[in-house]
């Protein structure tokens, strides 16, 4: 059950407020509240307020201590009816904050390629969930594998460096026929392979647009002979409308 409204809590004191001059004033004799300074006992059963016209006899000033009294605890039960339901609600905010949610696992459906929009890391996160179930994997990436191997359990993955440094990167991939020769070569070594492109926008900035759609479409159409998985992170706004509109019709979004 939510904490009470800021008008509730209002409304509430402004009540209370009311009652507690309502009560005062059907008790003190009328012409007005005499002035409470200190308060002198000058008989049996009487007290005097000095400053005041009027007596308050013991009965009346009993009775009205107890209605004042129980009108302290109702203000004292609904203060900590607040404070009670406002530290809950505080301590599931806080838990909602800081408890970690449980991954959505994404089901990549055999023979597709897909356009992940969310970023590299959305991508690594799809392509670690299906390499957790054992299904073997090829990475391609811009990040030097090294690095992305601190961040990312890559067990049961080949990580190739997507690189032009060929004097220092072993193994790197440096073409565009050099990574269809390893998706093939990979393809024809697994099944139920889930391949990882990573450096989209690299590869528009040394291929032309044309030569770099030629290889993502032949690689989607090595998807469904051989039951492999195809994730592609990019940035779609990196690029013109039609290049957009191409990558899109040609893959699925994830």
């Amino acid at each position: 059950m939510p904490p009470f409204s800021s008008s509730a809590r209002a409304s509430g004191l402004v009540v209370l407020m009311c009652l507690s001059v309502l009560l005062l004033s059907s008790i003190l004799p009328e012409g007005g509240a005499p002035t409470l300074v200190t308060l002198e006992v000058t008989g049996a059963g009487t007290l005097q307020i000095p400053g005041g016209n009027d007596t308050l006899d013991s009965e009346r000033m009993a009775t009205m201590s107890l209605l004042l009294f129980g009108t302290s605890l109702v203000g004292l039960y609904v203060a900590a009816r607040y404070l009670k339901r406002r530290g809950s609600g505080f301590s599931q905010e806080t838990m909602g904050r800081t408890k970690p949610k449980s991954e959505r696992v994404i089901e990549l459906e055999p023979g597709e390629a897909y356009l992940v929009t969310q970023g590299q890391n959305r991508a690594m996160k799809v392509f670690t969930q299906a390499l957790s179930k054992g299904h073997p994997g090829l990475c391609i990436t811009r990040t030097y594998p090294d690095k992305l191997k601190e961040s990312w359990d890559l067990d049961g993955a080949r990580v190739f460096w997507l690189t032009d440094d060929g004097t220092r990167a072993k193994g790197a991939i440096q073409s565009l026929e050099d990574m269809e020769a390893r998706v093939h070569k990979f393809l024809e070594g697994v099944e139920k392979g889930v391949i990882l492109l990573d450096g989209l926008e690299y590869l528009f900035v040394q291929y032309s647009f044309t030569e770099v759609m030629k290889l993502l479409q032949g690689m989607r159409d090595a998807m469904p002979t051989s039951g492999a998985r195809l994730i592609i992170p990019v940035d779609l706004l990196a690029l013109v409308r039609r290049q957009r509109a191409l990558l899109t019709r040609e893959f699925r979004q994830l």
